[in-house]
């Protein structure tokens, strides 16, 4: 499962500077739930953030064309192994 706090403002906007002040800010209010969270279930796993490890934001339009062309290929490997010259 995947969880994020994500601030909204009275008019349904998504804003990080409105709610906690800014992006450093929802951070620590981001690790702030965590650490309550990982106190009552202690199973609980959180991947490294993004300012750590350098990763950018794959928009959604480019990962599901990115699996569409992975079935793509899958397909065409099948096909292809099919064929015995």
């Amino acid at each position: 499962m995947h969880l994020s706090f994500v601030p909204l403002t009275k008019d349904k906007r998504l804003s990080a500077k409105e709610i906690p002040g800014n992006k450093k800010k929802l951070t620590q209010w981001q690790d702030g739930f965590w650490k309550h969270m990982v106190k009552k279930y202690p199973e609980l796993e959180r991947g490294e953030s993004a300012s750590l490890t350098g990763r950018t934001h794959i928009p959604p339009r480019i990962y599901k064309e990115a699996a569409r062309l992975g079935k793509q290929q899958q397909m065409l490997t099948a096909l292809l192994s099919d064929i015995h010259p």
